[in-house]
């Protein structure tokens, strides 16, 4: 019997500890830096290779690897993103929906392209990877997407 309570009593501590993760609220209230950081990278097959568009507030940076040519590679150049743009962008953020996606696409598999996309706030970070923004399960945050390719497409103009 008393192996039983301790066993019981073993199992509510360990599922206390680790269900208690703490929350973007609760990270916002104690003080922690609640600034955003976001990592792009979009990769696609039969020599695309991969470009990444990481930014932050005021800053964000650019480069991309050709799989087949290094010599077209085009090497990180810091842009700037401007305070109205960073506020455009992240209004258009609802990082609790962001969380809650779990997608792994794989159209590079097939020649296509994916994009995986991190988002760290707060020291929390999720990422997932997606082929069409059209898919069901971005919905929720298909706006804050549409909104970061347009970004991207206005900063990378030149590059290429």
């Amino acid at each position: 019997m008393r192996a039983i309570i301790l066993l019981l009593l073993l199992i509510f501590l360990v599922t206390l500890f680790t269900a208690c993760n703490p929350t973007l609220e609760h990270l916002e209230k104690s003080g922690v830096s609640t600034e955003y950081f976001i990592e792009t990278n979009q990769t696609c097959g039969w020599c695309g290779g991969t470009n990444y568009f990481n930014l932050t507030k005021g800053k964000a940076t650019f480069s991309h690897d050709f799989a087949c040519n290094e010599n077209e590679d085009i090497p990180v150049k810091k842009l700037t993103i401007t305070d109205k743009e960073w506020s455009d962008l992240i209004s258009k953020l609802d990082f609790d929906a962001f969380q809650l996606i779990n997608l792994n696409t794989c159209s590079v598999c097939a020649d296509g392209c994916d994009t995986e996309i991190t988002i760290t706030k707060s020291g929390l970070t999720h990422s997932f990877t997606y082929s069409w923004l059209e898919a069901e399960e971005l919905v929720e945050v298909s706006e804050f997407l549409v909104a970061l390719e347009a970004l991207k497409g206005e900063k990378i103009t030149g590059f290429y």
